[in-house]
């Protein structure tokens, strides 16, 4: 099996304000074996338009993998590499490759290159893409804070009655929305 790997390091400032480094491995390869030397790729299995599996013989397959360093950890550049790479060669990956082709000659230096620096730039802007939870946490996060400003900006007395409104039972409460619904 021949492959070429390479990597590329970026860092995005999440929704905190805390950066985080990352490594991109893109692995180049005709056929990927396991660990006892079988090949377990070389074939895509494409579902077509009419229903039934056809089975695609290609000489070369592009497979991406991400690591993500914890803002709250070192950054690792070798661990991050060895991460992003198990990633991009896991049996889970192998039947999903960022580019695969039959044309000989198609992913070379300068199109491995580009799709690098895109997936950098992309993570950079989105990095929900390649975290689980991130986008729900930052939403999360936003709103808390929105809510905050929001009551640092009302005017004291209302916050009490607020709060007053609050502490009522559910008769009086009953009560007040009646009153407040008359004209």
């Amino acid at each position: 099996m021949k492959e070429v790997v390479n990597y590329k390091v970026g860092e995005f400032v999440d929704y905190l304000g805390e950066t985080h480094k990352f490594v991109v491995c893109a692995v180049s390869t005709k056929n990927l074996e396991d660990s006892e030397g079988s090949e377990v790729f070389n074939v895509l299995r494409m579902e077509t338009y009419d229903d039934y599996i056809d089975e695609v013989d290609f000489p070369r397959a592009l497979f991406l993998g991400v690591s993500i360093c914890n803002p709250k950890d070192e950054f690792d550049l070798e661990k991050g590499k060895t991460i992003a790479y198990n990633k991009a060669t896991t049996v889970k990956n192998i039947n999903h490759p960022a580019i695969y082709t039959t044309r000989p000659g198609f992913i070379n230096t300068e199109v491995v290159e580009a799709l690098l620096n895109n997936s950098v730039e992309y993570i950079k802007r989105d990095p929900g893409s390649v975290i689980p939870g991130y986008d729900e946490a930052r939403k999360k996060y936003l709103k808390k804070k929105e809510d905050e400003e929001f009551l640092a900006s009302v005017n004291p007395e209302i916050l009490d009655l607020a709060n007053s409104i609050k502490s009522l039972d559910g008769n009086s409460k009953e009560d007040l929305a009646r009153i407040l619904d008359m004209k």
